[in-house]
């Protein structure tokens, strides 16, 4: 099975994360957790972001890393998992910030973002792509 590196290496909607991540040597950090789900922003959510705002993001490692933080959380979830959480359910990121869960017809969203891709499976735990970047 695959780790977090090695699939956001090979996931071209991933390539805006990857680029960040290498810029600062940040890559390895996903693959060194234990038990994880890692909401990865895909380049949609990336492209959201003001111009001013994603560079500054980029091009700094430590506020990078922040919200690279707030998109992990300490557990395995997969898509299932995170469906039968109650309605309105929060979950708390590696930062201590609150992501909540919510569902609909649509399906389950996470603060403000959808999950584009679900299910990813690495060998210590899941990568749920998003569409946008967490607050």
């Amino acid at each position: 099975m695959a780790n977090i590196s090695n699939q956001i290496n090979q996931n071209p909607d991933l390539s805006i994360l990857k680029s960040a991540l290498e810029t600062h040597n940040l890559l390895d950090i996903l693959h060194d957790l234990e038990e994880v789900t890692f909401f990865a922003p895909s380049n949609k959510a990336f492209e959201k972001l003001k111009t001013s705002e994603l560079f500054s993001l980029i091009s700094d490692p430590r506020k990078l890393l922040q919200i690279i933080s707030s998109h992990i959380i300490s557990r395995k979830y997969n898509q299932s998992s995170l469906h039968n959480l109650p309605h309105d359910s929060e979950i708390e990121s590696h930062t201590g910030s609150k992501i909540v869960v919510r569902h609909d017809n649509q399906g389950t969203t996470l603060s403000n973002a959808s999950i584009s891709q679900a299910d990813i499976e690495v060998d210590n735990g899941f990568i749920h792509v998003v569409d946008s970047v967490f607050a």
